[in-house]
């Protein structure tokens, strides 16, 4: 789960994609490339400020081997609920999500349920709450990928 976050925040579609279960990666090549570019899009229009990981489980191993050594194990599975934060625009958006993993020489990721929650919207002179220390306004560090900030130069 960590490692799929940290490929949204770098922005790595690629590897998004090939942690995926792999009968996503059997579609045909317009799927797997429009789903490529949903990945994208979203990865590019956001900037991920914070993950915290509420629960985890695994099965097909004992409470002792509640580890990296499940993996040795093939056909566990595993659940990982979260709750990645993110910037989109002046909104700072969170998205909970309870996702199901699956080990075959590799852990994929299989599907997620999504829990809503409401965004918050990001006053001007608050902080920004990518961790900058700056306000809002004057904080670039936030800004998704291409993107200019229009606030610049003003205070």
């Amino acid at each position: 789960m960590r490692s799929r976050y940290s490929a949204y925040c770098c922005k790595n579609i690629e590897y998004i994609y090939q942690t995926q279960l792999p009968a996503h990666q059997q579609n045909s090549l317009q799927q797997q490339a429009t789903l490529k570019d949903q990945i994208a899009e979203f990865a590019n229009a956001v900037h991920f400020v914070g993950l915290t990981i509420t629960a985890w489980s695994a099965t097909n191993c004992s409470d002792t081997d509640r580890s990296e050594n499940v993996a040795s194990q093939p056909g566990n599975e595993g659940s990982v609920s979260f709750v990645a934060r993110y910037i989109s625009g002046n909104k700072l958006e969170s998205l909970a999500e309870k996702s199901r993993f699956v080990f075959n020489g590799q852990w994929y990721y299989s599907e997620g349920r999504f829990i809503s929650a409401p965004a918050q919207t990001i006053g001007r002179n608050d902080a920004c709450p990518c961790g900058s220390g700056k306000k809002f306004k004057h904080c670039n560090l936030h800004l998704a990928s291409g993107t200019v900030s229009t606030h610049q130069g003003k205070a």
